[in-house]
């Protein structure tokens, strides 16, 4: 299914609200959820959503964010 346009604007936005925090933001087309690699407290993290707006919640709590566990990579490593 194609993105929406509404959907990709939204994901701009979050890039450039939290530009610098926010690495790169997608939907992901095989998953069917959003996805973000944030910059967060001991390294990088990535968080999914079930929405573009639920992301955005992920982006502001990543380091309280459940989903996916165990995904946290150490920066520069």
């Amino acid at each position: 299914m194609a993105l929406g346009l509404v959907e990709r604007l939204r994901v701009v936005g979050l890039e450039r609200e939290f530009c610098g925090q926010v690495v790169s933001a997608w939907h992901g087309h095989a998953t069917g959820t959003w996805w973000a690699l944030v910059r967060a407290r001991g390294g990088l993290r990535l968080v999914e959503a079930v929405s573009s707006r639920e992301l955005r919640d992920a982006v502001v709590q990543a380091d309280r964010w459940p989903w996916p566990n165990g995904c946290r990579a150490r920066a520069g490593g």
